[in-house]
Parts: C-alpha cells; sequence; structure tokens
C-alpha cells in the first residue's frame, strides 16, 4: 500500500481528507471507506452517495501504489470486512469488491433531483439493479432543465440485500461472503446499458484473486474479480513507467495520481470535487506538472479540451463541460485573463517539446484568445476576470473588478509576445500584425502602473475612469450585493445573474440602478502577497533576479497567522525562490512550508488558515503548482 493507512470512523471527527478514484469517463471521491461524490462524464451533478453505515467500526483506507485502486478494512483488528474500489478501464464503471466475515450495511443515497428505482435489468446475470435518472447540480452553473442522466447500480445477489429506507435511500446489507456492486453513468443511456453488459459479460465472479492484494495474512479468502482489476493495474504501471519513478520523492506518486484520476477523457480538469467543471485556470497547474514529469501527451490534451471548445463555440469561457457541451460558466469580463492561460499552457507546452505542427493547428485559437483582449486595453492595463483568484476569492472587492489587473495585464503581455514571436518564425507574421504593438505597449508602462515604493500592487483603481471601455450589461456577481454579502456565496444578498452598468465602472443587478448602481467603498489599490511572485511564475523578463528575489523574499516575510493562505501561494514562493537566487536556508524554509499543507492523502487544498484546510480538497490546480515546485527545489537541495 502507499504511505500510511487512513484511520476512519463516522462517529468521530475527520480530517475530511478525499481521494480520488477516475478513468477519464467515471470518477468518485472518497472519503476513507465513503464514496461521497461521483461524476459521469466529469461535468454532471453529483450521481450518488454510497456510505458505511455508522457502528462503531473503525475502518482503515489505503492505496495502492502508483495507482488509484483503494482497500477498506474494517472489523476486529481490520480483518474482517475488505472492500476494494477502482474503475473499468475502458468503460465509465465503478467497481467496489467486498469480501466480508460479518455482515454490516451500506446506505446509498441519490441526492438532488433524482429519481431511482429497482428495476429486473441485469438479472440474469445475477444482480440487483437500482436505476436512476438525475438532473440538477450546481445553481450558479446547471439549471434544472438540463439533460438529464442516466445510471445503474448493480448488486450482485449471492451474499447482499437491498431495502427501500426513504426518497433515494436505499440500504445494501451484506452478509459473510463476496458482493459485487458495479455502478455506472452517462449521459447517453444507451452507454452505460451496453458497457454493463460487456462488464458483466466477461465474468465478474468466481475468478481467483491474486493474493498480492491482501493486506492481512488472516483476511478472509474467497474469489474476487481478477481480470478487470488486472487491467487497471497494468494501465498504472504503464502509466507510472512514463516517468522515472525508480527513486522518485516521496510525493511525487499521490499527486500525479490526484492530477490524473480528475483529467477526462475529453483532457480538462475539474475545478475540485463541488465544482466539476473545466476551469482554463485551474488547469494551468496540472498542464505545468504533466510537463515536469514528461507527460506531454497529458498537457497536450488539457490545450485540446480548450481547442475543441473554441472549434464548436468560437469562443471560450471561464469553465465548460466536459463530456457534454453545457455548461458555460459565464462572469464578469470573461475574456480576459483566462484566455491568457490558454495561451500560456500553449508557450510552456511548446518550450517543452517544440512542437510546432501543434502550435500551427491550435494557432487560431491561440491568435483569437489575445485579440480578444485588446479591447479591454484601457491606459495598457487589462481589467480583472470576475472569476479571478483574487475577485472570486474575496481578496479583493468586486467593486474593483474593472481596475487594472497586474496579473491579466502580465500574462497577457507574455502571451503576446511569445506567439508573435513563434509566428515570425514560422511565416505567419501578417495574422499577428498589431499583437506584438500591443504587448509592448502594455510592458513599456507595466511599471508605472503596477510597482510603487519598489513593491508590485494587484489592483490600479486608475484603470476605471470616465473613458474607460465597457459594456453596458454583463453577467456575473452584483458588485453590490458582493458588497453587502462581504463576498460571502450562500448570503442572502448575492445574486449572480445579468448585470447592468452604473456608469461609474461597476456591474450591478437592474434593482440597484434606481438607488445610484454601487454604493459600496472604493477599493484602493493593494499589495497582496501572491502577486509579488507572479512574475517568477510565468517565467516573465519584465524583473530582474535582484528584483524577482526582493519580492519573494518581501512575501516570504509576511506574516501569515490568521490569515488565508490560497494553497498554491506556498509552492509559487518556492518556485521564485529556487530560479532567482534564494539561499539554501529560504529555499529549505519555502520546502518544508509547501510540504506542510499537504493532506494526509498527498494532495494539496485551496485556502488554508493557520496550516488548517478551510475551503475545497484535493485540488489539481494547487496540487499541480505545488508538485513543479517541490520537483524544482530538488536539484537546488541536492
Amino acid at each position: 500500500m502507499a504511505g500510511k493507512a487512513r484511520i476512519f470512523q463516522n462517529e468521530t471527527g475527520d480530517t475530511g481528507a478525499i481521494h480520488s478514484i477516475g478513468n477519464g469517463s467515471i470518477i468518485g471521491y472518497g472519503q476513507g471507506p465513503n464514496i461521497v461524490s461521483v461524476y459521469a462524464p466529469y461535468t454532471s451533478p453529483n450521481h450518488f452517495t454510497l456510505k458505511v453505515e455508522s457502528d462503531g467500526r473503525t475502518w482503515e483506507t489505503s492505496r495502492e501504489p502508483h495507482t488509484d485502486i483503494h482497500h477498506h478494512h474494517a472489523g476486529e483488528g481490520c480483518d474482517r470486512i475488505h472492500m476494494l474500489d477502482y474503475c473499468h478501464t475502458d468503460y465509465p464503471c465503478l467497481i467496489r469488491e467486498i469480501r466480508s466475515a460479518e455482515t454490516f450495511s451500506l446506505e446509498l443515497c441519490f441526492p438532488g433531483i433524482t429519481d431511482s428505482h429497482m428495476s429486473g435489468l441485469f438479472a440474469d446475470a445475477g444482480y440487483q439493479c437500482i436505476t436512476y435518472v438525475v438532473k440538477g447540480g450546481n445553481p450558479i452553473i446547471f439549471h434544472t432543465s438540463h439533460t438529464p442522466f442516466t445510471g445503474h447500480v448493480l448488486i450482485s445477489r449471492a451474499c447482499s440485500s437491498i431495502a427501500e429506507i426513504g426518497a433515494n435511500r436505499w440500504r445494501i446489507t451484506c452478509s459473510p461472503g463476496e458482493t459485487m456492486l458495479l455502478a455506472s453513468g452517462a449521459e447517453d443511456a444507451g452507454t452505460v446499458i451496453l458497457g454493463l453488459r460487456e462488464i458483466v459479460g466477461s465474468g465478474l465472479e468466481g475468478i481467483q484473486v491474486d493474493r498480492d492484494v491482501c493486506v492481512h495474512a488472516n483476511a478472509p479468502a474467497g474469489p474476487l474479480t481478477a481480470s478487470h482489476l488486472k487491467d487497471r493495474r497494468v494501465f498504472w504501471k504503464r502509466y507510472a513507467a512514463r516517468r522515472n519513478t525508480a527513486g522518485e520523492p516521496d510525493y511525487v506518486d499521490a499527486a500525479i495520481v490526484c492530477i490524473k484520476t480528475q483529467q477526462s477523457v475529453q483532457g480538462g480538469l475539474p475545478s475540485c470535487r463541488e465544482l466539476q467543471y473545466g476551469y482554463s485556470r485551474d488547469n494551468y497547474g496540472p498542464s505545468r506538472a504533466f510537463l515536469a514529469l514528461g507527460y506531454h501527451e497529458d498537457a497536450r490534451k488539457v490545450l485540446d479540451f480548450r481547442f475543441n471548445k473554441w472549434r464548436v463555440f468560437g469562443s471560450l469561457r471561464n469553465a465548460e463541460g466536459m463530456g457534454c457541451f453545457e455548461p458555460r460558466h459565464f462572469s464578469e469580463n470573461e475574456e480576459v485573463e483566462q484566455t491568457s492561460y490558454t495561451v500560456l499552457s500553449a508557450r510552456d507546452y511548446w518550450q517543452a517539446t517544440k512542437d510546432d505542427t501543434y502550435i500551427h493547428m491550435v494557432f487560431p485559437m491561440l491568435l483569437w484568445c489575445l485579440q480578444v483582449q485588446i479591447p479591454y486595453l484601457h491606459h495598457d492595463m487589462l481589467p480583472f476576470n470576475g472569476d479571478e483568484t483574487y475577485i472570486a476569492g474575496g481578496l479583493l472587492g468586486r467593486s474593483a473588478v474593472n481596475h487594472g489587473s497586474a496579473e491579466s495585464t502580465l500574462m497577457f503581455i507574455e502571451g503576446a509576445l511569445w506567439l508573435s514571436g513563434w509566428a515570425v518564425r514560422n511565416g505567419r507574421t501578417r495574422e499577428v500584425f498589431g499583437l506584438e504593438a500591443a504587448a509592448f505597449k502594455a510592458k513599456a508602462v507595466y511599471r508605472r502602473n503596477f510597482l510603487s515604493e519598489g513593491k508590485l500592487l494587484a489592483n490600479n483603481p486608475r484603470r476605471m475612469d470616465a473613458d474607460m471601455p465597457c459594456l453596458s450589461a454583463n453577467r456575473g456577481v452584483c458588485a453590490q450585493a458582493d458588497y453587502v454579502s462581504g463576498h460571502r456565496f450562500g448570503h442572502e444578498a448575492f445574486y449572480v445573474g445579468l448585470l447592468l452598468h452604473d456608469g461609474k465602472g461597476h456591474f450591478v443587478r437592474d434593482m440597484e440602478l434606481p438607488s445610484g448602481g454601487y454604493r459600496g467603498e472604493a477599493e484602493p489599490a493593494k499589495e497582496i502577497g501572491q502577486v509579488l511572485v507572479t512574475p517568477a511564475w510565468f517565467r516573465s523578463a519584465l524583473f530582474n533576479d535582484a528584483e524577482m528575489l526582493r519580492m519573494a523574499r518581501s512575501f516570504m516575510r509576511m506574516d501569515r497567522e490568521n490569515l488565508v493562505v490560497a494553497g498554491h501561494e506556498p509552492a509559487m514562493l518556492l518556485y521564485a525562490l529556487c530560479r532567482h537566487g534564494g539561499t539554501k536556508e529560504e529555499i529549505t524554509e519555502a520546502r518544508n512550508l509547501v510540504r506542510a499543507y499537504a493532506n494526509e492523502n498527498g494532495s494539496w487544498d485551496e485556502y488554508y488558515r493557520n496550516g488548517h484546510t478551510i475551503t475545497v480538497r484535493h485540488r489539481p490546480w494547487e496540487t499541480g503548482y505545488s508538485l513543479e515546485a517541490l520537483l524544482l527545489s530538488e536539484s537546488f537541495l541536492a
């Protein structure tokens, strides 16, 4: 097993750390032995939860090295019950094998807008079947009118019984012996049926288990599946072999499993378990990690995901559906920043591979990503994207969305200069006419716009003057409601939807206009710690090594006690220190901070306070940033 076993008991407090099991078509998120979310395809409402009933048992959860295969043990000495979770390699099917020497129960619950019922499907193969249809999802992005998703949960009859215990709630009682549970879902009902028929027809029962799956020598003996489990192990063995696993640092395995399991077959990755949408910004971290480990194909797939959306819609949003055309996540100023992340992902991929053929293919999208931002340039600054880190995270108020953004502007400069240079070298100079000039103009005044007394400021209110180009209507979060709610989603004042420009640089809902539009306090220019190391992270040439190191050290000295710290901040600091001359002691201190933020499953979370997770967990973005920074630091501490 990989690492130390995770101890879990329903009745006691838990760290909340989660893990993921996924094959690109279906993904399950687990908390110890409990499956807390299932998505098939990756962008869909949560299909169901499957939890062990509270009965005082203590469970041990462990993961097989270099795989996402998880084992759960319970009973006296944790040797009486053994559950094994994994995905089928080819079909959207999650499999749980159960061997037990005593009776215990699981509760299967279908949340949200769901219809579930017993059906006679697969009875001829020895299975009981619960068929369900689920709609709905996150209210910001999904709507109840969205195409429903269909699924089936199969439970082998031999040693189990099923009872309905409430609306869309079922109890599965497992008696001593072997029980097989399969779950499959998709937007297309035919895909589910055909996949399950293929799997069940392959013979899921009666095949002798490889004894190396048993952690405990005295675990109950009996047959388990072998063929599908073996296929999954082979997949992961080959995947690990594509990097140098011999002697690799201990943090690599868990981190890359976190990332790879969350990459959909379309190439995009979700923001987190709660937000199953392929975000441009949040996919940048996994892309960097893939490249750092030599997984060039996976990094290219991240770009493929965006390119295929752009080919269909002619535009890109902050977040796009994976495995389905909709939803498409809107926000204020949605054409800036997230578009630059796509260009920088292409730049990083090209720098690692020199794959000119691929850049030629996606060039029209990359050019659009940059040209669409030029009308937003005012005083040679770009605004914030409404779903951008500092705005969405509450570090800056929503009223600052039209301020000049140091990060958004920097990313445009770096992306435009790279693409212009590539185009000149590859015979496409005429197509980038005006792009390089816009980037050089913004670069020439960048210091004047964002540097103050040697400090790099996150925002510049000067952009939001009377001449600022601005849409008369937009979609996103009302600035006034955001101010009243204190940037808290779920607060009664918080409003997401159609917005109007109040004539003063703010986007508000129509009912705010008779009162004068935005009436909150004006957001001042601010120094935000992670902005100081952003130029280093994007490998910008706007500042020299001495300046980069000075900003990194300034960030390092900031007091973080009782402050909210983004999970990627320590990684960006470590990266900056490594690239720009930090001392061995500084690099060691930053590295230790990055390692300290990893959760017990070896991934990183979104936000922390005093070292403790306070928001969503198991994030590909923060995990990717941390993985690349740690790998870079290895050579400096050898």
